[in-house]
């Protein structure tokens, strides 16, 4: 997640007017910036500088609260869009408009000015940081600034796409940037950058934390998550069955195999035929196919990684298997399914035996012959390894001990037959 990292400057210009025809309002709620959300009203980008653009703000009056809070507070808010997007590169100025100006400065005009435009930060590549940051984080900016003057959402919590716009403010596309689109909005998705000159009557920006992908966990309720999960089942009418039948083994297309999936496969089949069993491949489907399957789910199986975020689209009462590559653990996806109240199981494998290790990975990281041997002759991994190490040990390739799982299993769902193989 370091790429959402990247500087993205916005210059905060106040402009102080006592022009009659237009008056910028602002309301920031929250303390600290990564954890405060503004609504902002008749308010415009100017030219860009540098990195960023200008943000322009007309005061009614020298004393205008919304100009002080934007001052004072906007600014870091405008920029910390995501939990990991930051800066700290930004100028407030103020200047002085004469009486006679216009309502928009010269060459300025309205974006979409029907719609609730929501400035987000959407730069990951990881499924977990897309689906859990970006998109969460999204659908929560929408619901708390819902209003009925300014519906972004239905009665039944699903978003009102003809009713918002989504400009990204980061820089750089992400391959997931389509789905704001297909999820949020029926406009084409807008950057920043390209929006020079353009005002908006209703902007509204910062997730304020509510993104269970970082550090925003220990606030994000599974009321807030069990809302985004419904909204996008709405959205796609999926029926999904209050007995769910499916027994999903998850097999990535490239790296962290499970070498005898297919064996897993067979076991389970003959073990469990009151359910349906199968091996799946998750980014070869869509999005929406992936939900359809998921929301029918008993068990998910996988190995360590961003297919277990699918957890929040499983039933409430779903179990998950999580299987660890040797020498490694990582207590992220046991935290997601007790937030969502979905029961978790977990794998170790114990034997190095099993485990296929990729020392290719490393060649794209800069290490020391030292640091290299570090990590590949280390007992197991270490958080105070570099991101190199992380790499190495997470792609392990596992051959899991079939009947270990099967077992596993076995103890968990409830029976709707008698097993058929010799546990």
């Amino acid at each position: 997640s370091m790429d959402r990292t990247r500087r993205t400057l916005l210059l905060l210009c106040l402009i102080v007017s006592t022009a009659l025809a237009l008056h910028s309002w602002a309301r920031c709620e929250g303390g600290d910036p990564q954890e405060r959300t503004c609504e902002l009203r008749d308010v415009c980008f100017g030219s860009a500088h540098g990195s960023g653009v200008e943000l322009v703000y007309f005061a009614k009056e020298e004393g205008d609260e919304g100009a002080k809070m934007m001052r004072e507070k906007g600014a870091d808010t405008l920029l910390r869009l995501g939990v990991y997007s930051s800066s700290d590169a930004v100028r407030v100025t103020v200047r002085n408009v004469a009486e006679e100006d216009t309502a928009l400065p010269p060459g300025y005009s309205y974006y979409m000015p029907k719609r609730t435009v929501a400035l987000t930060f959407v730069v990951s590549e990881m499924y977990t940081h897309w689906l859990l940051d970006d998109m969460l984080g999204v659908h929560w900016l929408l619901s708390h600034h819902n209003s009925a003057t300014n519906p972004t959402l239905n009665a039944n919590g699903t978003v009102l796409r003809h009713a918002v716009a989504i400009v990204n403010t980061a820089q750089q596309s992400s391959s997931h940037e389509h789905m704001l689109a297909e999820y949020f909005t029926d406009a084409p998705v807008a950057k920043l950058n390209d929006l020079q000159q353009t005002c908006f009557r209703r902007l509204i920006a910062g997730p304020a934390q509510h993104q269970l992908g970082g550090p925003g966990v220990y606030k994000t309720t599974r009321e807030e998550v069990t809302a985004f999960r419904d909204s996008l089942l709405r959205l796609h009418k999926l029926d999904c069955s209050s007995s769910p039948n499916r027994i999903i083994i998850v097999q990535r297309s490239s790296g962290r195999q499970l070498v005898n999936a297919n064996g897993l496969f067979k076991m389970l089949r003959d073990a469990f035929p009151g359910y349906q069993v199968s091996v799946e491949r998750l980014e070869e489907r869509t999005h929406a196919e992936q939900l359809a399957l998921l929301c029918n789910t008993a068990a998910l199986i996988s190995t360590h990684g961003s297919a277990l975020s699918n957890i929040v689209f499983l039933p409430p009462s779903a179990h998950v298997f999580e299987i660890f590559p040797y020498g490694f653990t990582r207590p992220t996806f046991q935290g997601f399914a007790a937030k969502m109240g979905v029961q978790y199981h977990a794998w170790h494998n114990t034997d190095r035996a099993r485990a296929t290790f990729h020392p290719e990975v490393l060649e794209q990281y800069r290490l020391t012959p030292s640091d290299r041997a570090a990590i590949v002759d280390a007992p197991h991994y270490d958080v105070k390894m570099p991101w190199a190490g992380n790499m190495y040990w997470i792609q392990q390739d596992t051959r899991i001990n079939v009947k270990e799982v099967v077992s596993l299993v076995h103890k968990s769902l409830p029976h709707r037959s008698s097993p058929s193989v010799d546990l």
